[in-house]
């Protein structure tokens, strides 16, 4: 048989019984070809608030603070941004366009992959509104905040507000917030705007410094027969919107009596000019702040005539250098409390003296330190 004919014949034989020839087994797929798996989306559980730079009542550290605890037991954490803040006294167009910039901004944020919601905050006037942007319907929200004075209730009220809303937000619309319209689309530029000059903005007039009167509680030490001397006194205070301040304080305390004969009354009323600074913008209720003082105190004496005892009153002057600090707590509206202490370093001091029998005898030497504090009522106007 030639060589071949073997194969021939066995092909002849399968195509004559009908019998179909094997197919030859699939390719081999390797194990890296194989279809990746479905990518898991990553939870979103990181709320975003922008706040303005603009805007003094609400500090940055105090929002995180706050939020950081309403959102402690819920899974959720916050990042707090600072926003550049639009000017309320802009044209309308102007103002649709730093909309159209938030809406953007949120709208960036929105897109990271861990990003539950966008909040932000806005001031008009004396009104804050808190906007929200929900990133699966791409809607915005707002609501207005309660009306408050206080910084620390401001902050707390935001921090229950975005718990509440971020928890219940993929159950529905926000609760107690409305939906916003959309920016109207910014107009084609024509060719008359080409043309025509940029409108220059009005310069706001630079901010005019504040003041307040005190009415006090004085009080402080002065010398051996007197060691503690109490009173009431006045201030008339100035704050620079730098808060740099100046006050000017006068006080009237009780008179120091030496009852050994010859007896002896003295008087004083220590006055004070103090320039220093105050910490914590003025929305703030609660401020403390640093000052140093030059105190000039006028005193005088009354002797009473004493058998062999030459006596006469007689007046003089004591100056003083003061560094002090302060705080001022505001109550309601510009009404608050205030308090004050010093240290009176003396660098003129005043010794009282009587002449008996040809000699000088001294009757009275005042401390050349002594403490000065002042407590009472504020009035900020």
């Amino acid at each position: 048989m030639l060589p071949g004919a073997h194969h021939v014949f066995s092909l002849v034989v399968a195509m004559g019984l009908g019998i179909p020839p094997a197919e030859p087994p699939p390719p081999t797929t390797p194990a890296s070809a194989a279809p990746n798996a479905a990518p898991v989306e990553a939870p979103r559980t990181r709320i975003v608030i922008g706040i303005s730079a603009a805007d003094p009542t609400i500090e940055l550290i105090d929002l995180k603070q706050a939020l950081a605890g309403h959102l402690a037991d819920t899974g959720l954490s916050s990042t707090v941004a600072t926003l550049a803040s639009p000017n309320p006294d802009q044209p309308r167009a102007k103002r649709d366009d730093a909309s159209r910039e938030r809406l953007a901004w949120a709208s960036r944020r929105a897109q990271e992959p861990d990003v539950l919601a966008v909040f932000w905050i806005e001031r008009v006037g004396h009104e804050r509104r808190l906007y929200l942007f929900e990133p699966q319907e791409g809607t915005t929200w707002v609501r207005e905040l309660p009306l408050t004075s206080d910084p620390d209730l401001l902050v707390e009220s935001l921090g229950t507000m975005v718990r509440g809303i971020s928890l219940w937000l993929e159950t529905g619309p926000p609760t107690g917030m409305a939906p916003v319209p959309p920016p109207e689309p910014e107009p084609p530029n024509s060719a008359t705007d080409k043309r025509s000059p940029p409108t220059l903005e009005p310069t706001p007039p630079p901010a005019a410094p504040t003041w307040g009167v005190e009415l006090v509680y004085a009080g402080g030490n002065f010398a051996r027969i007197a060691p503690w001397q109490n009173g009431g006194g006045l201030a008339l205070d100035l704050e620079w919107p730098i808060q740099v301040m100046g006050r000017l304080t006068a006080a009237m305390v009780s008179p120091a009596i030496q009852r050994d004969l010859p007896r002896t009354t003295i008087w004083r009323t220590p006055v004070s000019l103090s320039a220093g600074y105050r910490f914590r913008p003025s929305t703030r209720a609660v401020r403390p702040w640093i000052d140093a003082s030059v105190v000039v105190e006028p005193m005088w004496w009354q002797v009473s005539p004493t058998d062999g005892v030459e006596t006469r009153p007689g007046r003089t002057l004591r100056v003083a250098v003061a560094p002090g600090v302060g705080l001022r707590w505001r109550l309601r509206g510009g009404l608050g409390w205030v308090t004050h202490a010093q240290v009176d370093i003396r660098v003129r001091e005043a010794t009282l003296v009587v002449s008996q029998g040809g000699e000088r005898i001294p009757r009275l030497t005042p401390h050349p330190i002594a403490a000065f504090v002042r407590t009472g009522l504020f009035y900020s106007f």
